[in-house]
């Protein structure tokens, strides 16, 4: 119950930061039409860093939970 418990918070804790994430890309894309590029080199950076930890963090949770 623990190795399931603890998966489903990191599950969780990674969908609330990719739905910021899509808040943040919203914003950016406001800036983009103004001109201004500024934020869409921080919100790569981010969506990057995010892809590379939910693909980590699954491939050890599901090798934990198998």
């Amino acid at each position: 119950m623990d190795t399931l418990a603890k998966n489903l918070c990191i599950s969780l804790v990674l969908q609330l930061t990719t739905y910021d994430l899509i808040t943040m890309e919203a914003q950016s894309t406001k800036e983009v039409e103004n001109g201004s590029f500024q934020l869409l080199d921080i919100l790569h950076h981010f969506s990057a860093g995010l892809k590379a930890l939910c693909s980590e963090l699954g491939y050890v949770g599901i090798d934990e939970l198998r």
